[in-house]
């Protein structure tokens, strides 16, 4: 036995030790040479990264590689769409990956001067080659990444029938849960067929909660005409927010609105809060509005208040509105005073002729600031409509009832079904 075994047998193991000691040099020069392929040629596996991940969602995009390390990959000039008319440029994005036993991830993306460019005509709204990556058809429930952004310097410009629409953001936190950020709009010329604003801008904070999308700010409104009528500037504090699959919107309003006017009227201004919920075939508006100085052909009314409801159901073809109803400073206007003497020229001979001359005689000249209360309900379907006044009452300024109304109604004839009626009573005092 020669000195070696005779060492290997006074020392058990040390055979397997030296064993294992070659086998760790040989994975550590593995893992080192790995290392080294991986550093010397990350540029190419932070573009497939990258590639790949544009490539899930049909998306082609130009960019340069900036910085590539083990955790923060930095590409800048991104550019998808056409670089002469681009959908989207990106000065520069860092991307913040994560390691697992599975294939790498990004965990956090930073944008910095994002610009985003899309379309509104027809209705139908386009953001060009981001098409298939914005409204890509699932079988999964829609709903945002779970993966934090950081946004600064942010814009838009969506070309629409009406004008352009600019926007600016910025925000950070996790997009579907905790984003918290500043959005601004301004919209010369927005609207919508038929109504339209010269000016139309939003500021405030924009938060993602659970999904849903949260706007708190004021919104302002200039030179508004709609259907005939106008408002010189609607100024509203705005809380609004959706559920996460934008199928249902809530809104609560503070408004302040000047220079009111329309065929029929006009007022100073409108004041008041609003809270609207609004979902794919209902409508709730439940308000608490008053006007200003207001002047119709039939009467003016100092403060002229509603305070009630609006609701509509099945695609909103069925609407009802109910409101309570006061008046300060209300005055019978000419319209109103040629309007009774017409009915009691018409009534000559008649009962209703010597009643509508004492109203004449009673009604006008005590009403120079006189005060009203009331109800109305409005209902109108794709068959017919009706005004129903079920109480209302005018009183002078010392008290007195001068014209009180119940059970009053009026159904106007719709296409084809006649002239309508008129029914209820009324007392004049």
């Amino acid at each position: 036995m020669g000195p070696d075994e005779a060492n290997d047998i006074a020392q058990p193991g040390s055979g397997w030790r030296r064993w294992l000691v070659r086998a760790l040099l040989v994975l550590l020069a593995l893992i080192l040479s790995g290392l080294a392929y991986v550093w010397t040629t990350r540029d190419r596996i932070a573009g497939d990264l990258i590639d790949d991940a544009l490539a899930e969602s049909g998306v082609e995009a130009r960019y340069d590689i900036a910085s590539i390390g083990p955790r923060r990959q930095i590409i800048e000039n991104v550019v998808i769409g056409d670089p002469a008319a681009p959908d989207l440029t990106i000065g520069r994005v860092v991307a913040v990956v994560g390691y697992g036993f599975g294939a790498p991830s990004i965990d956090r993306i930073e944008l910095t001067n994002p610009r985003l460019f899309g379309s509104l005509r027809g209705g139908k709204l386009s953001f060009g080659a981001l098409d298939p990556l914005i409204f890509a058809e699932s079988e999964e429930p829609q709903a945002l990444p779970s993966i934090d952004v950081t946004i600064a310097g942010g814009g838009a410009r969506i070309e629409t029938d009406y004008g352009p629409v600019g926007a600016f953001f910025e925000g950070a936190g996790r997009i579907d849960d905790g984003f918290a950020g500043k959005l601004a709009v301004t919209a010369p010329g927005a609207g919508v067929e038929g109504c339209s604003a010269a000016v139309a801008t939003a500021y405030g904070e924009v938060a993602m909660e659970d999904g849903a999308p949260r706007f708190t700010g004021p919104v302002r409104l200039r030179q508004v005409a709609c259907n005939g009528a106008s408002v010189d500037r609607i100024d509203i504090a705005a809380q609004l927010g959706a559920d996460a699959d934008l199928a249902k919107l809530d809104a609560s309003l503070d408004v302040m609105a000047r220079g009111l006017g329309s065929g029929g009227g006009s007022a100073r201004e409108l004041s008041g809060t609003a809270r609207l919920s609004l979902g794919s075939d209902a409508l709730v508006l439940e308000h608490d509005l008053t006007a200003r100085g207001v002047a119709t052909d039939y009467a003016q009314f100092g403060s002229l208040g509603a305070d009630g409801s609006l609701r509509s159901a099945r695609g909103l073809t069925q609407s009802s509105w109910n409101a309570q109803i006061t008046g300060e400073g209300v005055a019978i206007g000419t319209g109103a005073q040629e309007a009774l003497a017409d009915a009691r020229a018409a009534g000559a001979g008649t009962l209703a002729e010597a009643l509508l001359a004492k109203l004449e005689r009673n009604l006008v000249p005590a009403t120079r600031a006189a005060e009203l209360e009331g109800s109305v309900v409005w209902r109108q379907s794709d068959t017919a409509q009706s005004i129903v006044i079920p109480e209302a009452r005018l009183y002078s300024t010392e008290g007195e009832t001068l014209l009180a109304l119940s059970r009053f109604s009026w159904r106007p004839g719709m296409e084809g079904n006649g002239e309508g009626a008129l029914s209820g009573n009324f007392l004049t005092g």
